[in-house]
């Protein structure tokens, strides 16, 4: 099991499965122009998730932002038919959809 956060509080935090969290690490990180940023991105598969209030805001809102095109692009798959690993079908698309939910929450409305 892996989470996704931007704070300590219960509310801030979400957990999802591991193979959900590589998939849309893998649709993130193109989305990244800094190769730091990128690694960073990568790194979080071996950290279990991600927290982005541990990044400086910037970066974090640019992370975030990243990490939430990943799952638009992985949910767009999946509505699409697409089954990017065994068994890792349409069922996700609840998940993914609370994943950008939270996200948007944080997100600056004019990022």
């Amino acid at each position: 099991m892996s989470t996704i956060s931007f704070s300590d509080s219960v509310g801030d935090i979400l957990g999802l499965s591991t193979r959900t969290l590589e998939l849309i690490l893998d649709r993130a990180v193109p989305h990244v122009s800094d190769p730091e940023e990128a690694e960073d991105l990568r790194t979080c598969i071996y950290s279990d998730g991600v927290s982005f209030d541990v990044f400086e805001r910037a970066e974090g809102i640019r992370l975030a932002d990243a990490f939430r095109r990943g799952a638009l692009e992985l949910k767009v798959e999946l509505e699409a038919g697409k089954e990017p690993l065994p068994k890792f079908g349409a069922g996700n698309i609840p998940k993914l959809d609370e994943i950008v939910a939270l996200i948007d929450r944080f997100l600056p409305a004019d990022y």
